[in-house]
């Protein structure tokens, strides 16, 4: 496979406090990457490095893209949605890139069908459920036709069949993909590699089956705890 990103000993510091070091990594063209670990690991602002929004130490080499060819999607579709409609939101980006109108329409329409919001075109965006929200902010994202997707969370705080459907719609994605999730269990699902973040380092990088087949791995990084034996009352 052809390299699409290269990061080498990225460090990032907020206010002095290390959030992600010495991290190295390459993407490939086509790849669909699952990153997780524990709270504060540093998933969230690997995403935000790659998509050039902070500032950080090392270097980062894109392969034939550049920043604005990375799509992006927050955790909280509320800092993603700000626009009146759907239809407003999801044609923002085409609209910016400087699209005439015909093609911004063609990449509404296309972004709504892919995800399942035909008809929502007028609705407006903070009245919609979470899962409604999750799907408009891929379809703000899939309206650019980004060479890679970036997905914080896509899948938290859904219910299971509004997680069922944002997985079909990741699963359709035909460029490559990095997802930041706690859903470790909905991977093999997903992705076909996994890379585990611990306290802004890079701990483990493997195929799927590999690095959620080993136990103590997942319980080191707090992605995995074994049952307890409850004190029984008496």
């Amino acid at each position: 496979m052809e390299k699409l990103i290269e990061i080498k000993n990225l460090s990032v510091r907020f206010e002095g406090v290390v959030a992600l070091k010495d991290v190295n990594l390459t993407i490939y063209q086509g790849e669909k990457i699952g990153i997780v670990g524990p709270n504060g690991a540093g998933k969230s602002t690997l995403l935000m490095a790659i998509k050039g929004l902070i500032d950080f130490e090392g270097e980062i080499i894109y392969h034939g893209i550049s920043a604005k060819e990375i799509g992006i999607v927050f955790q909280n579709p509320d800092i993603q949605l700000f626009l009146p409609t759907v239809f407003d939101d999801v044609a923002f980006g085409p609209l910016n890139q400087g699209l005439k109108r015909e093609e911004v329409l063609s990449r509404v329409k296309k972004a709504l069908s892919s995800t399942g919001l035909i008809g929502y075109e007028k609705r407006s965006p903070h009245h919609l459920s979470e899962g409604e929200k999750k799907k408009v902010s891929i379809a703000t994202v899939f309206a650019m036709c980004p060479e890679l997707y970036l997905l914080d969370e896509p899948l938290i705080g859904l219910d299971p069949a509004s997680r069922l459907e944002i997985m079909k719609i990741i699963c359709d994605i035909p460029k490559s993909v990095l997802i930041a999730t706690h859903e470790i269990d909905l991977l093999p699902n997903l992705v076909d590699r996994v890379v585990v973040l611990n306290s802004g380092i890079v701990v483990a990088d493997g195929g799927v089956d590999e690095i959620l087949q080993d136990t103590n791995l997942l319980i080191k990084n707090k992605l995995y705890f074994e049952p307890g034996c409850r004190e029984e009352k008496s």
